[in-house]
């Protein structure tokens, strides 16, 4: 039952987010005039305030178009499609100061290189998600670094260490590394990589895939008291607001 209640929450927060690399190319619909409006061009990041401030759509046409959709003008984000209820058209970016400062000066988080503010480095950004109702960068998915040796696939970096994001780089909380998130259905120790470290630095392969294990485990009770915390402050603050009856 744990294991299901686990699963179900899991799923609940990865369907309120949208990877950004899956924006562009997306059709934006008009719901007041049933109408497409064009194709998603790129996203306008908002690095300073990690959240997603337009979509630049392309209409199309000979001459390509650009139009630029502000993130509160956005009704849906779906699987499929963006809808957008503003009666008024996608305005030109000449007309969004802000905006076009952000076009101009584009957030190029894929590629960036990730460190925290010890001096540790994290990797590369290989993708980052947004919260499909609010924009909000969620969290970056970040590959090889200090734990390339250990696994194979992504780890998930939870947006609120984000401290600042630079042309070519970002810089998180050194308290990240507490909160390492791996994607369950990439996860997989690399004890071949293991094995190597092993014969050059003399430790046993056992003992290191015992390192791993118990990594893991510290994760996942981590995350058990997590939800087993919030439970209990569930619980308290109903009880308070039942009546007493004297």
């Amino acid at each position: 039952m744990a294991n299901l209640t686990k699963d179900l929450e899991q799923r609940s927060e990865l369907s309120c987010e949208i990877s950004a690399i899956d924006l562009p190319d997306m059709q934006v619909y008009s719901l007041n005039e049933a109408t497409v409006i064009g194709r998603v061009k790129d996203a306008v990041i908002d690095a300073r305030d990690k959240r997603l401030l337009a979509l630049a759509v392309d209409k199309g046409g000979w001459y390509h178009d650009v139009r630029v959709i502000p993130a509160g003008k956005i009704h849906t984000i779906g699987d499929d499609v963006i809808t957008v209820d503003e009666k008024q058209p996608p305005k030109y970016p000449v007309n969004l100061p802000r905006i076009v400062e952000y076009m101009r000066r584009p957030c190029n988080l894929v590629g960036a290189h990730i460190v925290s503010d010890d001096g540790r480095s994290l990797g590369r950004v290989e993708g980052f998600y947004l919260n499909r109702e609010t924009g909000d960068i969620t969290r970056l998915e970040i590959a090889g670094g200090v734990f390339s040796w250990l696994w194979a696939g992504k780890i998930a970096v939870p947006a609120q260490y984000i401290q600042t994001v630079g042309e070519d780089s970002v810089v998180v909380d050194a308290a990240v590394f507490s909160d390492l998130r791996v994607s369950a259905g990439l996860l997989k120790v690399n004890f071949a990589a293991m094995a190597e470290l092993a014969e050059h630095g003399g430790e046993n392969v056992n003992r290191l895939r015992q390192r791993a294990t118990q990594s893991l485990k510290a994760l996942q009770e981590k995350r058990r008291r997590e939800r087993e915390q919030a439970a209990a402050a569930e619980i308290a603050a109903k009880a308070e607001e039942l009546p007493v009856n004297l």
